[in-house]
């Protein structure tokens, strides 16, 4: 009999408090102040005071409510917040990164894209390309200036002399920046280990979180092989990862969110089809010639291949600290820690059959899947730099990121001009509040034959909660729900059957997490890209990803729209996505 998991039941917060983020929980308090200064400041405490408090602190819950369904589970307070942060990253010019080695050639490009617009006036065009020039460290552009008259002033007899030091073109470097915005402050060092070299990234400056420092390490993962066999031992592989996951939540991990990215591409046939052409007789039947091209047409069609990596964060708290300190101090001690942490994990995920192998990601290899997620021309395993001048040397992180361009739209992500990406997350309320296979969520990965084939990215970053405190906030749910099904009774009203799938998530999640039972909580969130090389065919992508998650359970997906230029990390190896609250 094959194993069934819930994952639905979560439709929507708890309380008054409950979904509401920092930001949010600020602007209701200050409602909160604000509302009670003016009930004992204004209108002597007569009616109008009642009445002007109680509008405040009816405003004050009504911008901060988290809506489900029109906002996709943020409040107004969010929705504005990441409209002004998307018009300051545009006035910024945070809206387009350029890679360092095409600076000049992108700007000599949007300079002349400039003097060809009619609307633009010569001071415009000056004006934008000396902001571009200061914003990527590029050498101040110079313009030829129109020879004007000008009256001679009085008592000079010759022109002032020109300073060569300030008229001389600039090169400001500083504050350049190296990565997308989304990515943060990260700088990386590697490990010497048996296995190889090991890179190891520390992020710095979250936002929302500035006072964390954590570090993470990519692993590549490879699955155990399946085949024919019974539901039980095809559903082995699926519940040994529940058991790895529980592994990382235990207090003897220093792991705190991990990440799983599952990496679907067509199969690409060129090498075959050479090594065909180079092996074919010259004797052969021409029909069958044309059998073999129209079968190799077929196969490339529908054919995957699919690869899977792992991502491991690790908080700099006191834990970490204690271990660090038992080898010392600086990047040599923390790269230590974090190598205990990976050899740890990767024996768990083997011996627990979540995995056949486990292999941690060097510098050139993370660079190549950091650059292959970006333009799937460059194959992950490509790690050749490609840059002109280095094209025989191994990739450098630095190199990896390429011309991304949100400048025209938000909606979607352009890269290299040439590929476009979009990326969407399944909100709480849209998994299916009933029982489903362990395996149900394979369909977004693997596709049928009869189904076409298209490049996507799906990734799930789980963070990992200790068993005790997981019971806690279950108790405090399951109390909330308890309570509000009976006010509902005593009052008669008639509920819409919201309560009682909340009140049923919440006593599943007591019985699951019963003392001794070794399973721990986790907050998730889903995440998928879908890229294409036109409009037309990311539509289509779009949909059918859509499909297929209707499939496995899931009601629907938000797209992120106009939120591209932040949410297109969330599906990178990062680590990203999952509040440290």
């Amino acid at each position: 009999m094959a194993r069934t998991v819930t994952l639905g039941g979560e439709i929507e917060s708890r309380g008054v408090f409950g979904g509401r983020t920092v930001l949010d929980l600020i602007v209701l308090s200050l409602a909160l102040v604000v509302g009670t200064t003016a009930f004992y400041t204004v209108g002597n405490n007569s009616w109008v005071s009642f009445l002007i408090g109680g509008l405040i602190w009816a405003l004050g819950l009504a911008i901060t409510y988290p809506a489900p369904v029109f906002l996709s589970g943020r409040s107004l307070v969010n929705y504005f917040a990441q409209w002004a942060g998307r018009k300051v990253r545009r006035l910024a010019g945070q809206n387009t990164f350029v890679p360092s080695q095409n600076r000049q050639s992108w700007a000599d490009e949007q300079r002349a894209a400039d003097e060809a617009n009619p609307k633009l006036k010569p001071a415009a065009v000056r004006a934008r390309a000396i902001t571009r020039a200061r914003r990527w460290g590029l050498e101040t552009p110079v313009f030829a200036t129109p020879a004007t008259k000008t009256k001679k002033a009085k008592g000079s007899t010759r022109a002032k002399p020109q300073n060569k030091k300030a008229s001389a073109a600039k090169k400001s470097s500083s504050g350049t920046p190296n990565a997308p915005v989304f990515v943060g402050s990260v700088r990386w060092f590697e490990l010497e280990t048996t296995g190889g070299k090991m890179v190891i990234f520390k992020h710095r400056n979250r936002p929302g979180r500035k006072s964390k420092t954590y570090f993470s390490v990519i692993l590549e993962v490879i699955g155990v092989p399946g085949g024919i066999m019974r539901d039980y031992e095809a559903d082995r592989p699926y519940m040994g990862f529940g058991k790895f996951l529980a592994k990382l939540a235990s207090p003897q991990s220093l792991v705190t969110t991990h990440q799983q990215i599952s990496r679907t591409l067509p199969v690409d046939l060129t090498e075959h089809v050479q090594w065909a052409m180079s092996n074919v007789s010259a004797s052969a039947p021409g029909v069958t010639l044309s059998s073999y091209e129209e079968l190799m047409q077929q196969v490339s069609a529908v054919s995957e291949q699919h690869r899977t990596f792992y991502v491991l964060n690790m908080i700099e708290d006191a834990k970490f600290r204690r271990r660090r300190d038992l080898y010392g101090t600086g990047d040599e001690a923390d790269a230590r820690v974090v190598f205990e942490e990976v050899r740890k994990a990767a024996a768990w995920a083997r011996n627990l059959g979540a995995a056949q192998s486990v292999t941690a990601l060097d510098e050139s290899r993370a660079a190549a899947l950091i650059r292959s997620l970006q333009d799937p021309s460059f194959d992950i395993d490509d790690t050749l730099s490609h840059v002109p001048g280095q094209e025989t040397d191994l990739l450098s992180l630095k190199d990896a990121w390429q011309l991304l361009d949100w400048s025209k739209t938000t909606d979607y992500t352009t890269a290299n001009g040439t590929w476009l990406h979009r990326t969407g997350w399944v909100p709480a309320d849209g998994f299916h509040a009933d029982e489903m296979s362990v395996r149900a969520l394979k369909g977004l990965i693997s596709s049928d034959a009869s189904e076409p084939s298209f490049i996507r990215s799906v990734c799930l970053t789980t963070r990992l909660i200790d068993a005790k405190r997981a019971r806690m906030i279950g108790r405090r749910d399951l109390t909330s729900d308890v309570a509000l099904k009976k006010r509902k009774a005593k009052k008669g009203q008639i509920d819409d059957g919201s309560s009682d799938v909340k009140l049923s998530s919440s006593q599943r999640r007591m019985v699951d997490l019963a003392p001794a039972s070794g399973h721990h909580g986790a907050h998730y969130g889903l995440f998928m890209t879908v890229s294409a090389r036109s409009i037309d065919e990311l539509e289509s992508a779009t949909q059918a990803m859509e499909a297929k998650a209707s499939a496995c359970g899931i009601d629907r997906i938000d797209w992120l729209n106009d939120q591209q230029d932040t949410a297109f990390g969330l599906t990178l190896p990062l680590g990203r996505g999952m509040s440290e609250k």
